[in-house]
C-alpha cells in the first residue's frame, strides 16, 4: 500500500503540531542537500528508524517520489503512529 502525499504547506502544519519529518533518501543524495530538521533514515536503513509514541504524524520526504514502493516499510514502520504520509519535492523547495 503506498502512502498518501501531502504538499510541503501541510508538512509544515504537520510538523508545527509535532510529527516528524523523516529524509529516506540514501546517503550520497542526501550529502547534496537537505531540509535542515529532517531526520534521515535512508531506505536501505528503514528499519532502524525509532519514533516515539508522542509523534502524531511521521512524513516521509524524498526528492522524486520513486523512492516510494509498496515493499519499502515505510507503511509499517513506526506502529505507534497512526499518520504516516509521503512528501516529494525538492530542498530548495522547501525553503521557498
Amino acid at each position: 500500500m503506498s502512502l498518501p502525499h501531502i504538499s510541503p504547506a501541510k508538512a509544515k502544519a504537520l510538523i508545527d503540531r509535532g510529527a516528524v519529518l523523516v529524509d529516506i533518501r540514501e546517503f550520497d543524495e542526501r550529502a547534496r542537500s537537505r531540509i535542515p530538521a529532517a531526520r534521515h533514515a535512508p531506505l536501505s536503513r528503514l528499519d532502524k528508524l525509532e519514533i516515539g509514541t508522542e509523534a502524531p504524524a511521521v512524513i516521509f520526504h524524498c526528492r522524486s517520489g520513486a523512492a516510494e514502493n509498496p515493499n519499502c516499510g515505510m507503511s509499517s514502520c513506526c506502529p505507534a503512529v497512526t499518520l504516516r504520509v509521503m512528501m516529494t519535492m525538492s530542498d530548495r523547495a522547501w525553503s521557498e
